[in-house]
């Protein structure tokens, strides 16, 4: 007699309620993390306003929402989002602009997407989740600060992670299209780390840069960009040397070589000049070769006879072959620790406000005496705030030396590069 093959039964997955409960209410912390991107922006680094916070809340949740409908619930799902989360907060800390805090928002609203409550979570579970969680961002970031919010997203989404794979909410085999999302949240994860890297003027990941001098001396270096630009550059060099200082001006070439007449005053009156490049361009430090740093040279030799020993890339932008050509040339590529955003402050009170908020020993200050090297932008917000900023220095016992001095190091060449 033929014996019959016994149906196959299925496998039964027991879940601990607890377990389940977790992963559900995690889940719900994940969704009040899409507001991290919007309180971050709001804050230092980046200065921005409502509207920009707003903005990149939208961005996450936007890019959230695609995310989770493309990502099928399978490990490679899991191991991404986790990576994208992880390399999202740590870049929302040195997120510089608002345009850079835009790329983070995608960043974390692409890890975070997998992350979300499914369709079949109960409401009664993850809602009250999501609202503490949402409080007690908004109070991390408003008490510590955005690192500190960052930092407590991506351990949150960690266990986030771990208890859906505990629980075994997750498939082995992914459909394609999961795939292709893994893998394009793998190639932007990198575009933001270049981005921001590139952008971020306290960034050190792309070769030798400096922003600030020894924070156990009472000096700071206030350094005007831009110019020259007249009548601003020499009212502000009038007013420094009236507090008995010297500022460090970083200088567009091409406007020197329209008033070379500032530039030589101002190192006859013992400011110290720096190279800022030749046209101030937006893009043009993607260029491996930069050859605006010679022909900025060339132009400052001719017109001032100095070669700047000192370089500050237009926007702080800068990269790895940039730096290198800089260390070759024997000069010192600086940003900055300071700024309040002058090229766009129109009120002198919180311009002062916000540098003297800022400042500390060893701080480096960016102001602007001109706006993209074009002569004529108006900048009497900075000299209607400059004395009050002298001033305020003087309160906490800071002195203003010119930036050479400050690091350490020469203020011009021997001879140009």
């Amino acid at each position: 007699m033929a014996r019959h093959a016994e149906p196959a039964v299925p496998e039964i997955r027991v879940i601990p309620p607890r377990l389940e409960v977790a992963a559900d209410c995690l889940a719900g912390v994940m969704a009040a993390a899409l507001v991290l991107p919007g309180i971050g922006i709001a804050g230092a680094p980046i200065h921005a306003g409502g509207v920009s916070s707003f903005l990149a809340a939208v961005v996450t949740v936007a890019v959230a929402l695609a995310a989770r409908r493309l990502a099928a619930r399978a490990l490679v799902t899991y191991a991404v989002a986790e990576l994208a989360v992880f390399c999202g907060c740590f870049l929302l800390n040195d997120a510089s602009y608002p345009g850079s805090g835009f790329v983070v928002a995608g960043l974390i609203g692409a890890g975070l997407g997998p992350l979300l409550p499914e369709r079949r979570a109960p409401r009664i579970r993850w809602i009250p989740a999501a609202l503490i969680g949402l409080l007690v961002l908004v109070f991390v970031r408003a008490q510590s600060g955005v690192g500190e919010a960052a930092l407590l997203t991506a351990g949150l989404a960690f266990l986030a992670v771990a208890t859906s794979l505990a629980s075994r909410r997750y498939v082995l085999r992914a459909p394609g299209r999961t795939w292709a999302l893994a893998g394009g949240t793998v190639v932007y994860a990198g575009f933001s780390v270049f981005w921001v890297g590139s952008t971020a003027p306290s960034v050190q990941w792309f070769g030798s840069l400096q922003f600030h001098g020894p924070r156990n001396v009472n000096e700071v270096a206030i350094t005007f960009d831009d110019g020259p630009n007249p009548p601003y550059t020499l009212q502000i060099a009038d007013i420094l040397e009236e507090y008995d200082a010297r500022g460090t001006f970083f200088e567009v070439a091409k406007a020197v070589a329209q008033r070379s007449d500032v530039t030589k005053q101002l190192i006859e009156r013992g400011h110290v000049v720096g190279n800022h490049s030749y046209s101030h361009g937006a893009f043009n430090y993607l260029d491996p070769n930069y050859p605006e740093l010679k022909q900025a040279e060339d132009e400052f030799r001719s017109a001032a006879g100095v070669c700047p020993a000192l370089f500050r890339p237009p926007h702080g932008t800068h990269t790895w072959f940039m730096s290198r050509i800089v260390d070759d040339a024997g000069m010192t590529l600086v940003n900055w620790d300071v700024s309040a955003k002058d090229w766009v402050e129109h009120d002198s009170q919180r311009l002062v406000k916000h540098i003297l908020e800022r400042v500390r020993p060893g701080s480096v200050i960016l102001l602007h005496d001109g706006i993209d090297g074009n002569i004529g932008a108006n900048r009497s917000v900075v000299v209607e705030a400059l004395p009050a900023i002298l001033e305020g220095l003087k309160a906490k016992g800071l002195k203003p030396v010119t930036l050479n001095k400050l690091l350490g190091v020469p203020a011009y060449l021997p001879s140009c590069p």
